[in-house]
């Protein structure tokens, strides 16, 4: 996981009373989930599939993509939010998987990942951690998905990609 934004942002984002997320995908993750999506809504003379990507008190949004390694026949989902750039990496069979599979791990790391940082920081005991998990899952009503690239989000999904090559390639495996 990215833990080089300050811990403190993260944190910060439980407690907003947000309760929908949006789940912006680039084109290869689309195919390689086989979606039936529109593109992110454009205002006329705006360039569809390009439209930034906002966290507002509306919505949590997360720009995601997919690099593949078909030699080992793994795939991963790079998921970053908007706002903080926090980023998980979701690692995954090349298998097809559905939807509601890629939304229930993103969900399940992102609260992982939170709580632990509560925790770490000490605004929450280990105590508290279940009833904080079940408050994370209780706030998510609504998990919408467009074909769309925030193209100033897609810039640090970049960055976290060639980053997992390098590091991979340095360890000796290959990343197609």
């Amino acid at each position: 996981m990215n833990r080089h934004i300050q811990d403190s942002k993260q944190t910060k984002m439980l407690r907003l009373q947000k309760n929908k997320v949006v789940l912006s995908i680039s084109n290869a993750l689309f195919k390689w989930l086989k979606l039936e999506l529109s593109r992110f809504p454009v205002a006329p003379g705006k360039q569809p599939g390009v439209q930034p990507l906002v966290t507002d008190d509306e919505a949590i949004s997360w720009q995601c993509l997919i690099f593949t390694d078909s030699w080992r026949e793994r795939a991963t989902v790079i998921a970053v939010e908007a706002h903080s750039r926090f980023t998980l990496l979701l690692p995954f069979g090349l298998k097809l998987i559905q939807a509601q599979q890629l939304e229930h791990r993103l969900c399940e790391e992102w609260a992982e990942e939170l709580v632990q940082l509560m925790i770490k920081n000490g605004e929450v005991s280990r105590e508290q951690a279940p009833r904080i998990f079940t408050s994370f899952h209780e706030r998510i009503q609504e998990i919408g998905w467009v074909k769309n690239t925030g193209l100033s989000v897609n810039g640090h999904v970049n960055d976290v990609e060639q980053w997992v090559k390098e590091t991979l390639a340095d360890r000796g495996a290959f990343y197609a």
